[in-house]
Formats: structure tokens, sequence, C-alpha cells
């Protein structure tokens, strides 16, 4: 039977293939079976009879050195030979070309930093030592940075200073005392009328001002008395605005929000914590040709810091963010937060939502409770200092709070045996300042790189000084020493840089910081001779040594 195609067929058999189109094979056996390659003699051409032939190109030199290849200045051509098969008699190896190596971009402190946060302390080269009490060891105080505290009355009797806080925006620091009298002071080195006369002063208070707060524009001032009261004075018409009555007993801080200039908190003896809001509509009354609105609190925590049917006094508060706020107590060194934005009834226990650690040797069968005195945050919101009564300064992260301290600082002069002994940070957040009942201010560098080895091999203590760093690193501090002779209490620092101190031996001193250190030096070395250290106050080198004789 012969098969005929028709013309149709033909014409279709004809037409050329579309593009892309497979061609039909003529081989009857499946693709599967099919060899990808045919099976051939080795020719000339093959790889196995020209293995001996290589270009320079596939040399075993060449292909090793990564570097000569992607130099641009190779004397190697990128393009490929013309031939695969070239005489051994033609081949003649080329000269390898070595470019000089890179050099390494010396990367900012920052980077480092940074590098080091996600790649753990030992990231990178090149660190030296570095003296750590460089720059504490540069401050100084004159005979006229020191002011005397007195009454307003006529007779002129000097009186206990309590508290000190500086503006936010200007050189002018405010220090309250024991009469409940508020005076303005210039910090400012070159300012008149200098630090050893008050620029302005004024009564707030019939009792004790034990803390004080200013306003983020500095208008307004915020104080906390022994007579139960809060009260908000606008400092630039001396006019009385605002009172806060709520609390049962003295209130021992207020602190305004930093950023919402109308909600502040305080807190007392009575353990309670109060929110305040300006906003809210209060009784208007007159009080000293002033009409003053009496507010009551828009939210307060009962017993927040309870330890049985005893509700502790809360010692210090400070805010973290808008809506949260970190206090703590005199019972213990447990840090709790608590957020503006929840509500807590009164008969019930107050639930913080987070509470921290207490320190690791607290935790000992023998070891009794101490409390804070004072809590400081960070510029930068990330750690927050306490200054517990065992005369430790325990840091913690603000954002991991319920692990408690991540490492402490320690002075052998730091002795925290009363409430009023505080603390502050400088405003770039370099140092942390305390007061202490030994008569001396003490001042911690509060840069974490110290507590590397390698890069500050003496910050820390060893286990053999210090008990405490069994449990922690613990780092050191420099004394500012013969500025005061009684307790050191508050402290405060300014806009520019400088510290303020407030003591028992009712005295407000300023400390500033020596460009060069050449003033500190010749005080700290340069003996009594001529009565040239009367009236100085000097750090000490950062061993803990001075001569003082």
């Amino acid at each position: 039977m012969s098969l005929s195609l028709s013309n149709n067929e033909v014409a279709a058999s004809s037409l050329p293939s579309p593009p892309g189109a497979k061609t039909p094979s003529s081989n009857p056996v499946h693709a599967f079976f099919t060899p990808r390659r045919p099976l051939s003699s080795i020719g000339p051409n093959s790889r196995s009879s020209r293995v001996h032939l290589l270009s320079p190109e596939e040399s075993p030199s060449r292909r090793c050195c990564k570097r000569a290849r992607l130099s641009p200045s190779s004397s190697f051509s990128r393009d490929p030979p013309s031939s695969p098969i070239r005489s051994p008699e033609s081949y003649t190896e080329p000269e390898l070309m070595l470019v000089e190596p890179r050099k390494r971009i010396q990367s900012s402190m920052q980077q480092r930093l940074f590098m080091r946060s996600l790649n753990g302390a030992r990231y990178g080269r090149g660190f030296h030592y570095v003296d750590w009490s460089s720059e504490a060891m540069k401050f100084y105080s004159r005979p006229e940075d020191a002011q005397p505290i007195l009454s307003c009355d006529d007779r002129g009797e000097q009186s206990l200073p309590f508290s000190t806080v500086a503006c936010n925006r200007s050189s002018l620091v405010a220090v309250g005392d024991e009469s409940g009298l508020v005076r303005l002071i210039e910090s400012a080195k070159d300012e008149k009328p200098g630090f050893i006369v008050p620029y302005l002063s004024f009564q707030c208070h019939d009792n004790a001002i034990f803390d004080m707060s200013w306003s983020p524009d500095d208008h307004h001032l915020a104080t906390a008395s022994g007579d139960q009261s809060c009260r908000i004075f606008d400092v630039t018409r001396r006019q009385q605005l605002f009172i806060l009555r709520h609390h049962q007993n003295s209130v021992k801080q207020v602190s305004y929000n930093p950023l919402n200039p109308s909600i502040l908190a305080s807190s007392a003896r009575d353990g309670i914590l109060n929110f305040w809001d300006l906003r809210v509509a209060g009784n208007k009354i007159s009080e000293d040709r002033d009409i003053v609105t009496v507010l009551q609190p828009v939210c307060s925590v009962y017993g927040g810091h309870q330890s049985g049917r005893k509700s502790n006094s809360v010692t210090a508060v400070a805010w973290l963010d808008e809506h949260r706020i970190a206090t703590a107590s005199e019972s213990d060194a447990i840090i709790n937060t608590w957020d503006l934005r929840s509500s807590y009834i009164r008969r019930k226990k107050p639930i913080p939502v987070e509470a921290s650690e207490l320190p690791p040797q607290h935790l000992l069968p023998a070891h009794r409770n101490f409390g804070i005195n004072s809590l400081t945050v960070s510029p930068d919101n990330q750690r927050i200092y306490a200054v517990c009564k065992d005369s430790n300064v325990y840091t913690y992260s603000t954002n991991h709070l319920s692990q408690g301290p991540i490492h402490a600082y320690n002075h052998p002069r730091l002795h925290a045996e009363t409430f009023y002994v505080k603390s502050d940070i400088s405003r770039d957040g370099k140092f942390l300042s305390t007061g202490s009942s030994d008569g001396v201010a003490v001042v911690f560098p509060t840069d974490e790189r110290y507590f590397d080895k390698s890069i500050a091999p003496n910050f820390t203590y060893t286990p053999s000084s210090h008990p405490l760093t069994n449990h922690m690193k613990v780092g050191k501090g420099v004394a500012l020493v013969r500025g005061h002779d009684k307790e050191v209490t508050d402290v405060t620092w300014t806009m520019d840089g400088d510290l303020v101190t407030l003591s028992d031996n009712y005295y407000a001193r300023c400390w500033r910081q020596g460009d060069k250190g050449e003033e500190v030096e010749l005080l700290r070395d340069g003996g009594e001779d001529g009565g040239r250290r009367w009236g100085w106050g000097w750090a000490e080198n950062g061993n803990g040594q001075t001569e003082e004789s």
C-alpha cells in the first residue's frame, strides 16, 4: 500500500518553520536514550590532546593569582586567545604583576562602637590604652565660685541648702534651702554678677524645698516642699500660678515631663505617686496678691513600693519617655516602671509595667535591703543610674530593666548615708556626678568602652579590691576634694558643662573644667606654699591620691 501526499500537505511541508519551533528529529530512538554528544575518537582538537597546550589564561599560576587577574595594570590580555592551540616553542611564561595592597581606612569612633555592639567587645584593631580619668581630673573650683547660702531676713543667718537644678537653655542655676527661699545664680564663668552673688531670689514656701524642676522652656519652676505641697511659679514675672495639693506627707520629688510640659509627677513620704495635668480646671484662690489655681491629681498610684501593710516612701522618680516613669523607694533597690495611660485603683495593689531585679549581692541570705536615693536617666534614654544606700551606683538598661543592673560604679569616698545624697548626668552624657556623706563630690565617666580591659585596663576594680566585682563589672571615679568639708547632697550640671554642688557647710560651689588641666595640676602638686590653695577645690588623680599637705 503506497501513501501519497495531497497538494495541501506538500505545500505545508515546504513552508519555513516559525522562530523557536523545534525541528523534528530523524532519529527513531527516544531522546532520553540519545547520548548528549557523539562518542568519537580523540582528535587534535579534543581537550585531552591539548592539556599541555593550554593558553596562559588557563595556566595554574594565572588561575591562582586573583590579585593579578583583577588588577587593571596586569600585562595579561583580557581578550580570549585567537586560537586554542599554541605550539610549545611560541609560549613564554608572562611576568606576574602584583599591585600594592589597599590602605585600610581608619573608621570613626562611632562606627567602631556600632560594630562592637554587633560583634562583641573584641571587634576591631588598633585601639590604644587610654587614661579614663584624664577628662574628669580637669575639674577645679576657685574661691569666687563658692556662694554662702544665707536667709533672706535682716539677720543674714546661714540656711541649709537642699536642692539645686540648672536651667535647660541658660546658665542660671536655682538653689532651694530649708527656709523655702529660691535663689537664681549665674554659673557662667565670664558673666556678671558671677557665682558668688545671687542673681535673683524669691520666697516660695514656708518650709524646706526638697526638690525642684524646670519646665522645658525654662519659664516655669516647680518646687516640692515639706509643707506637703508642690507649687509652680512663673519665674519671669515672679508670680505663683499653681498649687498641687494631695500628698499627706513631705513631698520628696517633683519632675516635669520633658516631652509634655503640661504633665508633672510628684512623690512623697506617704508612698503616693501623683500625676498632674496643668490643663485641668481647678479652684481659684487668692494668696499673697496672686490668683492661684489649686489642682488635684489626674492619676495616683497608692502603695507602689509597699512591703506588707506599710507603704514606703517614694524617694526617686525619673521619666523614661512621654508615658512611662521609673520610681524607687527607701525599702529596697527595686525600680518600678509605671505607665501614665494605665488606671490604678486605690483599693487594689498596683502592678507596675516592669520591675527590676535586685542587685545580685542583695539576694544573698545574710544581706540586708538598701533603698535608692536618686534615679538619673541618660540623655539618650538608654541607661538609668541608681544611687543606692549601699554606696554603689547601679546602671540599668531602660529597655531591659527586669534583667537587673548591667554594671556599677564605686569610689572609696562615696558614702550615701542619707537620702539627701543625689546624682545628675551631664548634658552630653559623658559624666555622672554624685554627692557623698564624706564631704566630696564624685565624678564617674560613663563611656562604657572603659569597661573593656583592652582599652582601659585600670578602670575596673579587681575581685581582691572590691567584692561587688564577683557579680558585675565595677568602674572607678574621681573625687572633687577641698571644695566642701561636710556632706555633699544635691548636684546639677549646667548648660556649659559646669557642675554645681550643695553641701551641709551652707555653701553652693561651681566646678569648672580646665581646657588643659594646668590649673588642676598646679593645685594638686604645688603644695600649700603662700596660701595658694586657700578657697580652691580640685579633682584628685585617678588612683585616689592627692597632695593635701
